[in-house]
């Protein structure tokens, strides 16, 4: 049996440790409970600390950066250049250092990231709208917290004992949830719109861009400026394309080029080929054959720029002092059509005594290798035959007497010389023999220098027909006194015609 003094000290004793247990617990069990409660709220912020989300304007330069196409570019240059000043900046212009890198992979993300930078601070852009989504979410998540701790602490409010073991059961299984939703919910992707966003204008209607209503026109002396400057450029960008083996496609640009526009092109274009006429030869031959498919084209209109682009070439060749490699001859030859302007031109080369062996040798060739205005060509070095300078006659005479020996030429060179031997039967010289058109008299007296440009060509031509005597004997018998006496003058060896002058004595008489 216990003794009395336990007995006194057991009823005190029990008391006690129930007391001590319910004392015990309750704190205890709130301890867990704050534990828990201060796990979920450290667990929430270790979790968002661990991946660090990027800011907006490297959000804003990702998507932009595929987006800088250069037809994009481009595009939006055109657009800002409407907003550009009249004048250039003072602190541009101090400042502004070309980008070499244009265009590259690195020169493209750097551009993204500086109007990332601009569209972020104007509040614009998919990383300004990623943030403010993420802005709202953490707002949820604590506006759910507090509500859920509230109703935990009512729960422990309830009497002791099941209310208790109910919040123990209700908080490992709720809470246990409550705090592993927040770490396993995603966060949303960013909205990376498909295509470039358009502004909106007034009335919520999209704006479409239209070049004709930010590009102004140009006035008529800025268009022909910006026409000249063009072709000056390609003009002196010889050297450049030659080393580029570019060299024929500068060669067509221009030709086109040049027939298209008007007059002043033309005359920028004649005097750069005349720099050097042996080296650009085929930039003249290509502008020459331009302006005849433009004149085929056009029709009788367009054979003025044509005429203007040859006689410009030829001219310009005149003016040459050497012409000894024969330029002159070979832009003759190849041009396709000989105008009759380009014609007088040939005949003034032809009048030079410096070159009048290689003037008609052009005429030459001409008459031979142009059979369908042969007649023509042949007209004007028939014409130089009586010219006045000696050395341009004789030797229009030495090619006109190789060309009378061609049976086609034959008849056309005979008839002229006997036209020529018929103006002697006039009283006074015909104004064909002074440069005239038509053949009307003038007033001047015969003289013995226009006597014998009536007689240049027939005698030259009399050594090699005799029959051509009987001729010379009926104008002889029509002509005035002056006339025959310088016919006589000019026949100085007589003997040199033979049975022919032989023949015109026995018929008519010596002369004296």
């Amino acid at each position: 049996m216990p003794s009395p003094r336990d007995a006194r000290k057991r009823p005190r004793d029990e008391p006690d440790a129930a007391l001590k247990k319910m004392k015990i617990e309750p704190p205890l069990g709130e301890d867990d409970e704050d534990k828990d409660l201060e796990a979920v709220a450290v667990a929430a912020p270790k979790g968002g600390g661990q991946a660090s989300a990027p800011s907006d304007t490297d959000i804003t330069a990702e998507f932009l950066q595929p987006l800088l196409t250069p037809e994009n570019v481009a595009n939006l240059v055109l657009i800002s250049m409407v907003y550009l000043p009249e004048a250039m900046p003072a602190s541009f212009q101090a400042t502004y250092t070309p980008v070499e890198s244009a265009g590259t992979e690195a020169q493209i993300k750097h551009l993204a990231r500086l109007m990332a930078t601009q569209m972020t601070a104007a509040g614009l852009g998919p990383g300004v709208e990623q943030t403010k989504h993420l802005k709202e979410e953490p707002k949820e998540e604590k506006a759910a917290k507090p509500e859920s701790v509230v109703i935990k602490r009512r729960l422990s409010a309830l009497a002791q004992g099941q209310a208790i073991a109910v919040l123990g059961a209700q908080g490992s299984a709720g809470g246990g949830a409550e705090e592993e939703a927040p770490q396993t919910k995603r966060r949303p992707e960013p909205i990376m719109p498909a295509t470039q966003p358009r502004l909106a204008g007034a009335g919520g209607r999209k704006k479409v861009f239209r070049l004709s209503d930010v590009v102004k026109p140009l006035s008529d002396v800025q268009v022909e400026k910006l026409k000249l400057g063009a072709v000056t450029r390609i003009l002196r960008s010889e050297r450049a394309v030659a080393c580029s083996g570019a060299a024929q496609a500068r060669v067509k640009i221009l030709a086109a080029l040049v027939t298209h526009f008007e007059v002043p092109l033309q005359s920028e274009l004649l005097a750069f080929v005349l720099e050097d006429v042996r080296g650009r030869l085929d930039l003249a031959f290509a502008w020459l054959f331009q302006e005849y498919n433009a004149y085929l084209s056009r029709g009788p209109p367009g054979l003025q720029r044509y005429d203007d682009c040859l006689i410009g070439l030829l001219s310009g060749l005149q003016e040459k002092p050497d012409q000894k490699d024969g330029v002159f001859t070979k832009v003759v030859l190849e041009a396709p059509l000989i105008t009759e302007s380009a014609l007088e031109v040939i005949r003034k080369y032809c009048e030079d005594e410096s070159r009048t062996y290689l003037g008609m040798s052009t005429l030459r060739d001409l008459i031979f290798k142009r059979p369908s205005r042969q007649f023509q060509y042949l007209h004007v070095l028939l014409d130089l035959s009586s010219h006045e300078k000696d050395k341009v006659r004789q030797q229009a005479l030495l090619f006109i007497k190789r060309m009378y020996e061609k049976d086609q030429l034959r008849d056309y060179v005979e008839k002229f010389a006997l036209n020529y031997l018929q103006l002697l039967v006039h009283p006074n010289p015909p104004s064909v023999l002074f440069g005239a058109d038509k053949d009307t008299e003038v007033a001047a007296p015969w003289t013995e220098e226009t006597i014998k440009q009536c007689l240049y060509l027939y005698l030259a031509l009399l050594p090699h027909n005799h029959k051509l005597i009987h001729e010379l004997a009926s104008v002889y018998t029509e002509a005035i006194a002056d006339i025959k006496r310088t016919v006589l003058r000019v026949i100085e060896q007589p003997v040199r015609f033979g049975d022919a002058l032989g023949g015109l004595w026995r018929r008519w008489g010596p002369p004296w």
